[in-house]
């Protein structure tokens, strides 16, 4: 048997190369994938809390309106 057979990776499906590429892809799309979600939550965050502001500003006015002069 020769040796260099016996040197065989076990993943002898992809080259390193491409494991690497393969390695990276998968982190790039993680990182755009977690990026979108935190985008997102951030945008209905600010949507909330712009409804919560623009409600108590209504409310005070409402109070002003009627308070007794």
């Amino acid at each position: 048997m020769d040796p260099k057979e016996q040197t065989v990776p076990v993943l002898n499906v992809f080259t390193d190369q491409e494991i690497t590429l393969l390695f990276f892809l998968a982190m790039i799309i993680v990182i755009w994938v977690v990026m979108v979600w935190a985008y997102i939550k951030l945008i209905r965050q600010d949507n909330d809390n712009q409804c919560k502001r623009l409600q108590n500003e209504d409310t005070q006015h409402a109070v002003q309106t009627f308070e007794p002069q």
